[in-house]
Parts: structure tokens; sequence; C-alpha cells
């Protein structure tokens, strides 16, 4: 079951899994996965690079740390290396006031 998170509190480690499809909606064996996540600590622009565990053959699992991130959209996208490439991506909010720095 796939459950897409809208919103985290600043501190919460995002788990973010994947299983790729080909264009006949097959599963597709990927070689890597990378995640990629775009965010702002202290209002200057970072990219996260996490390469990504191969639970089994079609499913993939990587954490992001969202203890640094200021409050905001937070961009991810997922790319899979194979005999084809392979692309997920979304968007979330990270949610904090003055009063959460980390939890």
């Amino acid at each position: 079951m796939i459950r897409v998170i809208k919103d985290v509190v600043r501190g919460t480690p995002v788990t973010f899994t994947a299983t790729f499809y080909n264009s006949d909606d097959d599963q597709m064996a990927a070689n890597t996965a990378t995640l990629y996540v775009n965010y702002r600590v202290n209002n200057v622009a970072n990219t996260a690079n996490v390469v990504m565990d191969q639970v089994n053959t079609y499913y993939w699992e990587a954490t992001w740390d969202s203890s640094n991130a200021d409050a905001g959209t937070i961009d991810w996208s997922i790319v899979a290396q194979g005999e084809n490439k392979a692309v997920s991506e979304g968007s979330f909010r990270v949610l904090a006031n003055k009063a959460t720095k980390s939890v």
C-alpha cells in the first residue's frame, strides 16, 4: 500500500520506497536507484543525494532526515538506472515554527 505524505514535522525521518514499472506496466528491475531531495537550510538551497537500498529485485528504500530543513515545500525525485531509466517524483511540506528546532 502506498502512503503519500503531505506534511511532516521537522526532525521526522522520511522513508521513501519505490517499485519501478516499464511502459507495459510490468515491474522493472533496476541496477541502482537514487533519491534526490531539494530543501532549504537557513534559506540556502540544498540537495541530498541518497543511494537507495535494494530490498529485493523490484523494491527500493531510503530515508531522509528532515532535522536541518527549513519549514516549507520539499521536492523529491527517485531515479532508477537499468535497462530503462525510471523516475518518480513529488513534494511534501516540512512543518515547524521557531520552537521546533528538531524533534
